[in-house]
């Protein structure tokens, strides 16, 4: 079952993985630093080619960073690259095209292919 509360991004649609309290300003995906102000969408599942760019560090875990034609960065869960590949998605020269949405585990946010 798809995840289904509000989603944080930077103004200009970069997925932030960790949102400070009390909620306004976060780490945008593939970085550390700068903080970011925080915009809040409602939970929804978007068709998009990924371009699989890098693993990063966070404060607790690994995680993939993808990006996607326009620039916008996410990162996503080592558990939920499993289940990428488990899936049947092709993945292409670093490359994903599928239907994905966004995910929460314990503080930090990422993305994961649709059901």
């Amino acid at each position: 079952m798809a995840w289904d509360q509000s989603v944080p991004f930077t103004e200009e649609g970069t997925l932030l993985t960790y949102v400070y309290a009390p909620g306004t300003e976060g780490t945008p995906a593939g970085a550390s630093y700068p903080r970011k102000p925080a915009t809040w969408k409602e939970n929804f599942t978007f068709k998009a080619a990924l371009k699989l760019e890098d693993i990063v560090r966070g404060r607790s875990a690994a995680r993939f960073l993808w990006s996607d034609k326009d620039g916008h960065k996410y990162e996503m869960f080592m558990t939920d690259m499993a289940g990428l590949v488990k899936s049947g998605a092709v993945i292409e020269s670093g490359r994903c095209e599928a239907t994905w949405t966004f995910t929460k585990k314990g503080q930090n946010y990422g993305i994961k292919v649709a059901k």
